[in-house]
């Protein structure tokens, strides 16, 4: 419903040439941030009202709010959830000031609570990156803040005693905030732990010559560091010293066919005896032991020498066979019926009659999903956000030519002012990884 407002808004504006079309993301978000703000306000002011608690609301109001801003932590999917959680927090922390009347308690609750609060904020959302600068400049801030908020209420625990009770609110709301940034944190984390492949992968390189195995070995921590993955290179000169020291830990197996004690013909057959699933890739400089290597369900056959592109294709293969046995895809409904879509055949999405357009090769589909929650289930997968009505599969762009993309399939697609740091951001590390 905000957004709706927050988008008759700017188009309103737009249609009055009040703002440019470029513009209008901006004022969207921008009347988006007021409207939520307006309604939280009044919202918990007239629930104080109502309570006969307008003073301590207004002492808590201020005292989460100047925090809030600064501090960030968790964030809601949307605003209605946002400013849900608050009132709910709020009448929680109602009832709880009415409930526990021990002071030591709570002065116990004020001192976490800073310690928490000086240690994690800021902290900033998944969807909303914070730049060095701007992490210093709001740690100082809040730190600041949260000083002024402590010398308040340990001042009117001095020296006006009648308003301790309103100053619990005060320490209910610096409470709310600390537990606001545990979550955030923990969210982060869970997030970037999914993000990010958490499997570690051994290798092992198994090749009589030791300019192969060092280059082989310097090949594969290269594509480690430049992929983000964690992977183990382990070095035999032997296929019989490769059996000796064979346990069942390796995903992958570089395995030379001649060499002197135990060419890798019996070496990989010794292997199988006990390990059906490893991953055995042959390296040779001879051609003929080709079909042997098939045998011993060889997953691939490299002829020697290996340049780091034929490299990096092989890694890319079988470690996505590993890390990701399915290719990521989202599943919808609509009026037409139940979809399954693998994201790499997304090239983009759009807004659509205030639902989704997903462009596919094949097909346009519509999806009954809103724009944020669809960008928070794809961002992970090279998936940015361009314009607030647009959604680009990073893979699919060519180009950027001013304020456009241009993408592969000959599509081009406008960029936003206020999306536009992010995504070139974001598209530069997308192609950097791939260079």
């Amino acid at each position: 419903m905000i957004a709706e407002m927050g988008e008759k808004i700017a188009v309103s504006f737009l249609k009055n040439n009040v703002i440019t079309k470029e513009e209008v993301d901006v004022y969207q978000y921008g009347a988006e941030l007021v409207i939520s703000q307006t309604f939280a306000t009044v919202a918990i002011l007239g629930i104080g009202i109502i309570l006969g608690k307008f003073q301590e609301t207004v002492i808590y109001y201020l005292a989460y709010t100047f925090l809030r801003v600064y501090a960030g932590g968790f964030h809601a999917s949307c605003y209605r959830n946002c400013n849900l959680i608050y009132l709910l927090a709020y009448f929680f922390i109602n009832t709880i000031i009415s409930c526990v009347e021990e002071e030591a308690l709570y002065v116990f609750l004020l001192f976490v609570s800073d310690i928490i609060i000086i240690v994690l904020a800021p902290v900033a959302d998944i969807h909303k990156k914070l730049e060095l600068e701007e992490i210093k400049k709001y740690r100082y801030i809040v730190r600041r803040i949260l000083l002024l908020i402590n010398c308040l209420i340990v001042s009117t625990y001095l020296f006006v005693p009648k308003l301790q009770d309103e100053m619990l609110y005060a320490i209910s709301a610096v409470c709310e905030i600390a537990i606001l940034l545990i979550i955030g944190s923990i969210k982060n984390c869970r997030y970037y732990k999914k993000k990010g492949d958490s499997k570690m992968i051994s290798i092992a390189i198994c090749d009589d010559s030791s300019n192969v195995l060092r280059d082989l070995e310097e090949n594969i921590q290269d594509y480690a560091r430049k992929n983000e993955k964690e992977i183990r290179t382990f070095s035999f000169r032997d296929g019989s010293e490769l059996i000796e020291n064979y346990t069942g830990r390796f995903d992958i197996i570089f395995l030379d066919i001649k060499m002197p004690k135990m060419n890798g013909i019996e070496a990989a057959k010794k292997i199988r005896e006990s390990d059906s699933n490893v991953i055995i890739i042959f390296l040779t400089s001879l051609v003929q032991y080709a079909l042997e290597g098939y045998d011993v369900n060889a997953a691939n056959y490299l002829i020697k020498p290996i340049s780091k592109k034929r490299m990096k294709m092989e890694l890319d293969r079988w470690i996505g066979v590993l890390l990701q046995k399915e290719e990521p895809y989202i599943c919808f409904h609509n009026d037409n019926g139940n979809y399954k879509i693998l994201l790499k055949n997304i090239s983009y999405i759009e807004t659509y009659n205030r639902n989704l357009l997903i462009h596919t090769a094949g097909q346009n589909i519509i999806c009954y999903w809103k724009m944020k929650d669809m960008e928070s289930k794809i961002a992970s997968y090279g998936f940015s956000r361009n314009h607030s009505s647009y959604i680009v599969n990073l893979f699919y762009v060519e180009n950027i030519e001013k304020n456009e993309v241009k993408l592969s399939t000959g599509e081009r697609l406008p960029i936003s002012k206020r999306k536009k740091r992010e995504f070139m951001e974001n598209i530069a590390e997308y192609w950097g990884k791939r260079i």
